[in-house]
């Protein structure tokens, strides 16, 4: 199959996938390397929404939302500062249009407008076992490798004009879901400051009932009190 005809494949089965929701297991690993399990749902609706919220011995601790007017966080207790929206801040999440990239990661998983864009505008690079698609854009360089054997994203990256590593999702453990290739377990990598591997955080998404395309309950993207907007 050549790069043309496995673009036109991926975006018919992102065109199919409208609502998702599920229960998981997160492991959300510090820059430090501690690492807590948690319980989670996520639910996920077009381009530009996406609420992941997770619970310790009942207590939310952990909610990531995602809409087109923004991004918020709230991240476990000693992750961030008593007044987050207002204290001096340093770390990689205080970046300007840090809240524009994430969203922008997060929203690949529902892929349909990544490969509705041009033909031309990709640079692909093709061994044996893979389609690597790389795509210049106002944030940088995205990167997307697909595996030839079954024509599913392996992982998106985004560089900085730079070139340096900014974040990553990576996508394994593929089932279909009523006939739908679905990724059971995404893991999201935020680079360090500079780019640094070292210091990168993560968060790990281990899915279990999946559902896709239906009715998603009312109040499904409203982020909790506690979490600040990423600028």
């Amino acid at each position: 199959m050549t790069a043309s005809q496995a673009r036109d494949v991926l975006r018919q089965r992102a065109d199919s996938v409208n609502t998702v929701s599920a229960d998981a297991q997160v492991v959300l690993t510090r820059p430090d390397g501690q690492s807590v399990q948690l319980d989670a749902v996520l639910v996920m609706s077009g381009h530009g929404w996406m609420h992941l919220r997770a619970w310790k011995l009942g207590n939310a601790v952990l909610d990531l939302t995602i809409k087109p007017d923004g991004v918020w966080l709230m991240l476990p207790p000693g992750e961030a500062t008593a007044n987050a929206t207002t204290a001096p801040t340093t770390g990689p999440l205080d970046r300007p249009g840090v809240g524009r990239q994430i969203a922008g990661m997060w929203d690949l998983l529902f892929a349909d407008q990544f490969w509705r864009e041009p033909e031309d505008s990709d640079v692909v690079i093709e061994d044996a076992t893979s389609f690597d698609f790389r795509r210049a854009s106002k944030d940088g360089l995205f990167e997307c490798v697909v595996d030839k054997r079954t024509l599913t994203p392996s992982v998106y990256r985004l560089f900085d004009s730079n070139g340096v590593p900014q974040f990553s999702l990576e996508l394994d453990k593929y089932a279909s879901i009523n006939g739908i290739s679905w990724p059971m377990k995404i893991v999201a990598r935020q680079a360090g400051l500079g780019g640094d591997s070292l210091s990168a955080g993560t968060i790990e998404v281990d899915l279990g009932t999946v559902e896709l395309n239906t009715d998603l309950p009312d109040g499904a993207f409203v982020p909790p009190g506690r979490a600040r907007k990423l600028p």
